[in-house]
């Protein structure tokens, strides 16, 4: 769109036209916002262009939990990541390390670190 980012868009009750008509609208169906937002999120982590920043603000979020929930609901976003490196396994790491809210989940996501770093190394 002329700025070199992606435009997602949204299917509320009538088809997309003009320029976005030949690309296909996220349906809202039933009015779900948590749905449309997780659906959002997911293309956003599939797109080249938004997948590493979105992997690190992810990261970022996940080591800033201020709660067990945040930090359980945070990890699981982060698991959805198609972008990987050492810089987001350093953050991970580092929290899970420092941040006491994030103990729940601490053996998982430890073994993911190690799982996505053999990637990475492959």
């Amino acid at each position: 769109m002329g700025r070199n980012m992606p435009a997602f868009a949204v299917h509320l009750g009538e088809a997309p036209y003009g320029f976005l008509a030949k690309f296909q609208a996220f349906p809202l169906k039933g009015g779900d916002l948590s749905k449309l937002a997780h659906t959002l999120f997911k293309a956003y982590c599939r797109h080249e262009q938004t997948a590493g920043r979105l992997a690190t603000y992810t990261a970022l979020r996940f080591a800033d939990s201020s709660t067990f929930a945040a930090a359980k609901s945070r990890f699981s976003q982060l698991e959805e990541a198609t972008v990987w490196n050492e810089k987001l396994s350093k953050i991970v790491r580092d929290a899970v390390r420092d941040n006491g809210q994030t103990m729940y989940v601490r053996d998982k996501a430890l073994r993911e670190i190690a799982e996505w770093d053999r990637d990475i190394s492959s």
